[in-house]
């Protein structure tokens, strides 16, 4: 329910730093919402994008931290954040 009302403000008219911290705070409930026919997770999405325009090594490296607790988000996302964290 909460993760609902949260992905209200995963729009790109919300302010980024609003969106930011929704993203991160949704980060909390993958393991409610994920199932194995995702392609993709919204708020991982934006927040990968988020810290490779701020060039924040360090929030990719906890967001790959983060995708290898998954399976399926480690799939998904490991070769991109890789590759963005090569070119900074």
């Amino acid at each position: 329910m909460i993760c609902g009302y949260l992905a209200n403000f995963n729009k790109n008219r919300i302010k980024p730093m609003v969106r930011k911290y929704c993203c991160e705070k949704m980060l909390n409930f993958f393991e409610v919402v994920g199932n194995d026919k995702m392609r993709s997770f919204a708020p991982l999405d934006y927040l990968i994008s988020y810290y490779e325009s701020e060039k924040d090594i360090d929030e990719l490296q906890k967001l790959k931290k983060y995708t290898e607790k998954y399976p399926l988000l480690s799939i998904l996302y490991k070769d991109k954040i890789d590759g963005i964290l090569s070119k900074i």
